[in-house]
């Protein structure tokens, strides 16, 4: 991890969503020095280990699970490391 990081951020999407990408989960404000996150978290604006949830694509907070429709569909999960909270 870079040494100037302040904060993480991870989003989880479906690239292959028919209209969009869809947005399953956004979590930001995470410590650095968080290397994993707790089971079950919540659908509420914070986690316990620090960290705001924003809105995902079902319009909802918290992780929407995966259940696509059809087909096979690819999930990314992609954590940023943030020079700034």
């Amino acid at each position: 991890m870079p040494s100037e990081t302040q904060s993480l951020a991870l989003i989880v999407d479906d690239l292959d969503a028919p209209a969009k990408t869809f947005v399953h989960w956004v979590i930001y404000d995470i410590s650095p020095t968080v290397n994993q996150l707790p089971e079950k978290i919540i659908a509420s604006k914070t986690i316990p280990s620090g960290g705001v949830q924003g809105q995902n694509d079902f319009g909802r907070l918290g992780y929407g699970g995966l259940s696509p429709p059809s087909r096979i569909h690819r999930y990314f999960f992609q954590l940023y490391a943030l020079d700034q909270n």
